[in-house]
């Protein structure tokens, strides 16, 4: 399957289950279900990014209880067979090829006969050229949840498990999570006793409700992390297009971002997620995109970089920084009380 094949084919089951609405983050989650992570126990391979989210959401659609993955070699050779009728789910990946002395004269002839290329420029690629070692080739593979099948021998598959069972171990706590919006000192964090939950891309500011408005801590942090999403898009940060009303592509785009970004941070932190009266505008976002597809895989794409940006920017530099700070008394923790548990109108 070629590299637009697969983005096609991604885009569309994307969109389908915005449709039907088995997307999933447009149900709520408790953090117990982020532990298990979608792997394949004879590879010992737990996927990750897109492979990742592409088998949680057609484990959700088809309401398989293991997130286990095999091909169909490794069925058979686990004594098993693939249910008839089932479909295989698409995993991709890029393989490291080592260079020979070829490969790298016919990309240097093919540098320099390119005539879109200026002169100076080519010597710095033909350089560059000299010094790669592998190619990256684009590669994909057929996998079944084990819930596609029978027969498989157990006390071989359990043995599978005997060093590894494959669930993510660590999360962070409410605690840390209330440290890293302490660190975040480039967007303003502003809070009101009021139903709003936004952020302002004139003035780079996140405007919260008070903890106490919130039904849960967690509830609370969702939507906090979640207008932090929308902030990685301010122009001296991921610099994404943040512009335009409800009824233009922009804005649907930079929400489905959004909504994507929460469900992959939650995951990633190991918080409960539901941001409620959210949900039910997904649908009419999507239909913006509708005509084109490939822009809700891109907004999936973008939806993890905001993910690596609140990581790298705002998560590991707290908690680290947290690591050298020798603390032999803890603060006493004060008792998170609701006053209101109304749902917080969330925006962007």
């Amino acid at each position: 399957m070629k590299d637009e094949e697969h983005i096609e084919k991604v885009a569309n089951i994307f969109y389908e289950a915005i449709e039907k609405g088995t997307a999933p983050w447009v149900k709520p989650w408790k953090a117990e279900e982020f532990k298990s992570q979608s792997h394949n126990p004879v590879t010992k391979t737990i996927y990750k990014g897109m492979n990742s989210f592409m088998l949680d959401m057609i484990r959700i659609e088809n309401n398989f209880k293991t997130n286990a993955w095999l091909t169909f070699k490794q069925i058979k050779d686990l004594g098993g067979t693939v249910v008839k009728g089932s479909k295989s789910s698409d995993v991709v990946f890029f393989e490291k090829k080592p260079r020979t002395d070829e490969d790298i004269e016919r990309k240097s002839q093919k540098i320099l006969q390119d005539k879109t290329i200026p002169a100076d420029l080519k010597k710095i690629l033909i350089d560059g050229n000299k010094e790669k070692k592998f190619d990256l080739i684009y590669k994909n593979s057929n996998v079944f949840n084990i819930d596609q099948t029978v027969n498989i021998d157990k006390d071989k598959f359990k043995s599978l498990y005997k060093e590894n069972d494959f669930e993510k171990k660590d999360f962070i706590t409410i605690e840390d999570c209330q440290k890293v919006l302490n660190s975040v000192n480039d967007v303003k964090i502003k809070h009101f006793n009021q139903g709003r939950a936004y952020y302002s891309p004139e003035k780079d500011e996140i405007i919260l409700p008070e903890k106490e408005q919130f039904s849960s801590p967690e509830s609370y942090y969702s939507v906090a992390f979640h207008e932090l999403g929308h902030s990685t898009g301010h122009k001296n940060r991921l610099n994404r297009d943040l512009n335009g009303n409800s009824e233009t592509k922009s804005y649907a785009k930079e929400e489905l971002r959004a909504e994507i970004y929460s469900f992959l941070q939650a995951k990633e932190l190991g918080m409960d997620f539901n941001l409620e009266n959210h949900q039910s505008y997904v649908k009419s976002w999507a239909h913006n995109l509708k005509d084109k597809k490939t822009e809700i895989y891109e907004a999936v794409k973008d939806s993890f970089k905001m993910v690596a940006y609140v990581k790298e920017n705002y998560i590991d530099k707290a908690l680290e920084k947290d690591k050298t700070i020798e603390q032999n008394v803890e603060a006493p923790k004060k008792a998170f009380k609701p006053k209101d548990k109304k749902s917080v109108e969330i925006e962007r």
